[in-house]
């Protein structure tokens, strides 16, 4: 591929990007937003699965008719879930290999064909923990859309400073910068993916060896003018007049020595 600047739309973001929006939970602190969110995504895992599948399906409807989430963002959000199943099936796989194992050691009688559906057979056993997965998902994806990123910064510096007592923020300006790059990597590896396909690339392991240093470019690019726009913008409410005055008075000092 050539080298040069990934182009990425608003619509590359392709997991917990954030949404505009008028909504209530568009205009809720950042504060409160950030607790619901740890507090209801654990408690998703409290749930009973048939209850748990009810309040999922109910939350995609509502998140579609009140905060304007399309079919497309509700797929993208299954993305996770997808891959957890794929994970937690493969779990399984190598589970029934080993009883299947102990079983003929204990000289148990399979035909090839058991055998087969013995290993391939999917567990039930893990149902449970796959609805509660996306049910948490589901949460938190909720609230990624809803949420932009100065209601993050200051959501967790209020709790950072109210559990130190300290203007200084690194913790929470490190965790800000984390949640930023959730969705910004999923869109560069998307703005990636399609320049490939324009240029006529296949899906394949040629594209994963090629498009993973293009990844690593671009998210180490994005991330330095994300900390410089951030250090610039996220600054305290007369901060920057402080940085203004104290900037000022060593340009005049320097004039007068120079004079």
């Amino acid at each position: 591929m050539r080298k040069g600047r990934l182009r990425i739309r608003p619509d590359d973001a392709m997991l917990f990007h954030y949404k505009t929006g008028r909504s209530f939970l568009h205009r809720a602190p950042g504060l409160l937003k950030i607790i619901l969110m740890l507090v209801l995504g654990t408690a998703a895992f409290y749930v009973p699965p048939v209850p748990a599948l009810c309040v999922w399906v109910a939350l995609i409807l509502l998140s579609m008719v009140l905060l304007r989430f399309t079919p497309a963002d509700i797929a993208t959000d299954l993305i996770p879930a997808l891959f957890y199943a794929v994970l937690l099936y493969f779990a399984g796989m190598a589970l029934s290999v080993t009883e299947l194992s102990q079983l003929l050691k204990d000289g148990a009688d399979f035909s090839v064909t058991k055998r087969i559906l013995f290993v391939l057979r999917p567990r039930l056993s893990y149902a449970p923990l796959l609805m509660h997965l996306t049910l948490s998902l589901e949460i938190t994806s909720i609230f990624f859309r809803t949420t932009s990123t100065v209601q993050f910064s200051q959501g967790f510096r209020g709790i950072e400073r109210a559990l130190t007592r300290r203007t200084a923020t690194p913790v929470a300006d490190a965790l800000t910068l984390t949640i930023i790059f959730i969705p910004r990597v999923a869109a560069i590896w998307h703005a990636a993916g399609r320049a490939w396909e324009s240029r006529g690339g296949r899906n394949g392991v040629r594209k994963i060896t090629t498009l993973l240093p293009v990844l690593f470019r671009s998210g180490m690019r994005s991330a330095y003018t994300t900390a410089l726009a951030r250090a610039g913008r996220m600054q305290e409410p007369g901060e920057k007049d402080r940085v203004s005055v104290t900037r000022g008075k060593e340009l005049s000092g320097a004039h007068k020595n120079s004079t």
